[in-house]
C-alpha cells in the first residue's frame, strides 16, 4: 500500500470542520464485556468529541457521548489523544493502548492490529466519487485487531481477551451532508476479517465499498448487501443477513446474530446505533459490528427507548427484549 497511517497527532488543516478521529470497538464473548470508544478533535472549531461506552456482562453500562467539549491543546500532546476520561495512544506494532476512567468503570486495554491498516486507496477508486470523499473522508484507515487487558467495574474485575476493529481518519468532516451511512465489520482473528461501508449524501451521491482479509491478504469488494432486522424501538438490531462479493469472484454469505452489546452515538446532526454481534461468513465464525446512521429527528433528539443498547449518559442498565 502506498499510503501509510500516521501514528501521531497531525497538524490541523485550514478547514473549520477539519477533524482527526480514532474509533474502535471490542468484545470478549467469554466474559461478556464489550466497549465502543471514539476520540475526535476539531481544533479550528474549538471542539472535542467523545464516544465512550463500556458494557458489563450483566447489561450494566457507562456511557459518555458528546460533540461539544471545549478543545484544549493538552488533548493532543505527547503522542496521546485524550478527552474526558478516555485516552488513546498509538503502539509501535500498530494499534492503540487505551485507558478509560469513567464513573466507577476503569479499563486498561491494548488493541493490536492483525494486518497493516488499510487506506481508502487500497480498496476503492476515489476518482469514481468525484470530490465526495474530500468532504467526509479524505484520509481514512481501517483494520481489525485483538484486544487484551483488564476492566474494573466497582469491585468487580475481568481479564479481557477479545477482538475488535478500529479506524483512524483526518480531514474535513461535513456530517450535515450525510443522509444515511453503514459501517460494518468483523473478524475471527488471523484467518478472516471484513469491512464494508456505504454513505448516501443529500446532494444525491452514493458511495459503497469494502474489503476482506484472509490470512493477511486484502481483497477489495465488488459489492455487498446486509439487511438488518430491527427491534420494536425502530433503532436497535436483532440480527442481519446479507453477502459480500469480492472483486476476484468469491462470495461470502453473511449473518449477524446473538447480540453482545451496543449503544447510540452521535456526531453533530448524525445519529447512529452500534450493535456488536456474532457473525458467520461461510465457514468463518467471529464477532462483528453493525452500525447504521441516519439523521433521525434532525439530529436534535437521541431516541429515548433503546432495547439492548446504552442510550443514557452516565451509568445505567440496558433494557432487554428477552
Amino acid at each position: 500500500m502506498s499510503v501509510i497511517e500516521v501514528r501521531k497527532p497531525l497538524a490541523a488543516g485550514p478547514e473549520k470542520s477539519w477533524n482527526e478521529s480514532q474509533w474502535f470497538w471490542w468484545a470478549d464473548k467469554d466474559t461478556g464485556f464489550s466497549g465502543l470508544h471514539r476520540i475526535a478533535h476539531q481544533p479550528n472549531a474549538g471542539t472535542a468529541h467523545i464516544w465512550n461506552i463500556l458494557i458489563a456482562d450483566d447489561g450494566r453500562y457507562t456511557r459518555r457521548t458528546s460533540h461539544s467539549i471545549p478543545y484544549a491543546a493538552w488533548m493532543r500532546e505527547d503522542g496521546k489523544y485524550s478527552v474526558d476520561g478516555l485516552t488513546l495512544q498509538h503502539i509501535e506494532k500498530g494499534g492503540w493502548s487505551c485507558s478509560v476512567a469513567q464513573d466507577d468503570f476503569r479499563a486498561e486495554l491494548v488493541f493490536t492490529d492483525l494486518y497493516e491498516a488499510a487506506p481508502l486507496e487500497a480498496y476503492m477508486d476515489l476518482s469514481a466519487f468525484g470530490g465526495m470523499m474530500d468532504d467526509i473522508s479524505s484520509a481514512h484507515f481501517e483494520v481489525a485487531g485483538t484486544v487484551t487487558g483488564k476492566i474494573e467495574i466497582g469491585e468487580k474485575t475481568a481479564e479481557i481477551s477479545g477482538v475488535g476493529h478500529r479506524d483512524h481518519s483526518w480531514g474535513p468532516r461535513d456530517t450535515h451532508e450525510i443522509q444515511t451511512s453503514n459501517w460494518i465489520n468483523g473478524t475471527t482473528g488471523e484467518e478472516f476479517s471484513f469491512f464494508a461501508t456505504s454513505v448516501a449524501m443529500f446532494p444525491g451521491q452514493l458511495m459503497k465499498c469494502g474489503f476482506i482479509v484472509e490470512n493477511g491478504k486484502l481483497t477489495p469488494l465488488k459489492d455487498w448487501e446486509l439487511r438488518p432486522l430491527m427491534e420494536v424501538d425502530g433503532v436497535s438490531f436483532t440480527e442481519a443477513q446479507g453477502w459480500l462479493e469480492t472483486q476476484d469472484g468469491k462470495r461470502f454469505d453473511l449473518q449477524f446474530r446473538n447480540f453482545l452489546g451496543g449503544g447510540i452515538v452521535s456526531h453533530s446532526e448524525w445519529i447512529g446505533f452500534e450493535g456488536l454481534m456474532e457473525f458467520s461468513a461461510n465457514e468463518y465464525q467471529g464477532i462483528g459490528c453493525l452500525e447504521r446512521g441516519v439523521n433521525c429527528c434532525g439530529g436534535l433528539k437521541i431516541p429515548g427507548v433503546i432495547i439492548n443498547g446504552a442510550n443514557k449518559e452516565g451509568t445505567g442498565v440496558m433494557l432487554r427484549a428477552r
